[in-house]
This record gives structure tokens, sequence and C-alpha cells, in this order.
């Protein structure tokens, strides 16, 4: 049934999934020049325009997956950032994704 919690959950994390995906590619491509990792990381974010398409298509809660899913970009981006890539977060930059996790609750039914 569209826009049951279910598409909505599923829409978030293939989105976030995707973007996560995506940005690590271009991180990779960015620190070592791997032009596989270039390809890699653009026809990820060519795929995330796609789902982010569909998730429109099946989702009626528009406003509530594009609002969770950027929050979890936020968050997913970071701890890849400092699990993968050995970067450091600072007391002021972790604040900012608590705060982005706030944001996103304020749209969550």
């Amino acid at each position: 049934m569209p826009g049951s919690a279910w598409y909505v959950v599923l829409s978030v994390c293939t989105l976030t999934g995707v973007e996560v995906l995506g940005t690590s590619a271009l991180s990779v491509w960015a620190r070592t020049g791997s032009a596989v990792a270039a390809a890699s990381g653009v026809g990820l974010f060519a795929l995330l325009g796609w789902v982010l398409g569909v998730s429109i298509h099946v989702v009626s809660h528009v406003t509530t997956v594009n609002t969770v899913w950027q929050c979890m970009s936020i968050v997913g981006v970071a701890l890849t950032s400092v699990l993968a890539f050995g970067e450091t977060v600072t007391a002021r930059q972790a604040f900012g994704v608590l705060l982005a996790l706030c944001a996103s609750a304020c749209f969550v039914e």
C-alpha cells in the first residue's frame, strides 16, 4: 500500500545507502585518482536520482522521505568518513549531526 511506513523506511534506507556508497566512491577517487572509483561514484549518484524518483512515485509522504533521507545521509556520511577514511569530527560537527537528527524527528509521523 503506497505511503505505508514500510515504503517510507525502505525508501529512506535505499536512498541513504546509495548516497553513502556514492560519496565513498567519490572520496576514494578524490584521494587516489582512481577512474573506477570516479565512474562508480557518478553511476551511484545517477542511480540515486532514479531511486528518488521511484520513492516519490510510490510513497505519498515526499517531505518525510526527503527530510529523513537527508538526515540519515548526514549521519551515514559522517560515520563513513570517520570509520572508513579516518577523519576526525569536532564537537561542533558532532553537534550539527545531532541537530540534523532532531530536525528530521519533527517530520516523522
